[in-house]
């Protein structure tokens, strides 16, 4: 997804620490103990993932596999995301305030795509109904968003584009599909992708789509704070970056709005005005990661889809631990799509 570019920005700090192999065993034994099965079998999958898992451990998780994604009986809530979902990485507040503009981030970065005459645009025929598609990526869009609680967003086909699925940058914001999710793919492939890819709708990750990189993240940001404390000292070369972006999207910004990034502002000056916009982009991609592999419930699925991607390595470790962990199981139930 475009934001992505956004998350892989500078270098990384360090590498996520892989769950030992004697901590894993010990959590399956438990799970094993408490007859935890859905704990039991995301435990044995991770062992199996790194090549670590006993025969017994083996066996009982491909006893009980499931073909295909999940089947969900619920949708998520937006207390599931927030306390469960997100990456522990993923500072709230930080989201929040860029929840609070996302929407007017969205409007002036069409404003200026329009002056500068770089406004995409979609071809009308292109245009799938979810509800009536015969596509199996549009409705797999639709069943995703649905899962996860966010709006099914317009979706385009267009099979000579070599992209899988990306996020145009227009009003409404909306799904292109190509050629690299329209064939080939099975549907916990699908799952995945269209989980992940979905992430970057939240208001919270949305503004990631809209730049290529962390430093455009931090000039949002400044501006974000200069709005909620137009007397925030900033080095000059910062504020008038940061003020002619905040000048841009004000008009678009409701008093409701500018409201609450007052408090918001005050919020994250009150503890110490610091954040790491570059953990948090990154955290943030590794929460679309969760998400893709919350949806297609197996992890040797998820990690397949990454093989090939730049950090595929550390991407995949945050999952394993992810899927070990107590959060995950907490959603396969609220889902109930845990076994047992």
């Amino acid at each position: 997804p475009k934001g992505e570019k956004a998350a892989r920005g500078g270098k990384q700090r360090e590498l996520p620490r892989e769950l030992p192999f004697r901590e894993l065993h010990a959590r399956y034994e438990t799970a094993s103990r408490e007859a935890a099965i859905d704990d039991q079998w995301r435990i044995a999958e991770v062992l199996v993932q790194r090549g670590a898992a006993t025969r017994e451990q083996r066996a009982f998780w491909d006893k009980h596999r499931r073909p295909g994604p999940i089947r969900p009986t619920r949708p998520l809530s937006a207390e599931d995301w927030t306390s469960l979902l997100m990456h522990p990485d993923e500072d709230r507040t930080t989201g929040e305030v860029f929840g609070v503009i996302a929407s007017a981030a969205l409007v002036g970065r069409v404003s200026a795509m329009r002056r500068d005459g770089t406004l995409p645009k979609l071809d009308s025929d292109g245009y799938q109904n979810p509800l009536t598609s015969t596509i199996s990526a549009v409705r797999a869009i639709a069943w995703a968003a649905a899962t996860l609680g966010i709006r099914t967003p317009p979706t385009f086909v267009d099979p000579a584009l070599d992209v899988g699925l990306e996020i145009v940058a227009i009003v409404p914001p909306s799904t292109r599909i190509g050629a690299r999710v329209l064939s080939g793919l099975g549907s916990a492939q699908l799952a995945f992708h269209c989980g992940r890819h979905l992430a970057w709708y939240r208001e919270e990750h949305f503004v990631c789509t809209l730049v290529p990189s962390v430093a455009y993240l931090e000039t949002i940001f400044y501006a974000a704070l200069l709005l909620g404390a137009p007397a925030l000292s900033l080095p000059d070369d910062v504020r008038e970056r940061a003020r002619v972006f905040s000048q841009a999207i004000v008009p678009c910004l409701e008093p409701k709005q500018l409201e609450r990034l007052r408090r918001l502002v005050a919020r994250f000056l009150a503890r110490g005005g610091r954040t790491n916009l570059k953990r948090w982009a990154r955290s943030a991609e590794w929460t679309a990661c969760r998400t893709g592999l919350l949806l297609c419930g197996e992890l040797a699925t998820a990690a397949d889809a990454l093989a090939n991607e730049p950090g595929a390595e550390t991407r995949i470790t945050q999952l394993e631990t992810f899927w070990a962990s107590e959060e995950a199981g907490h959603l396969r139930r609220t889902l109930g799509v845990a076994l047992g």
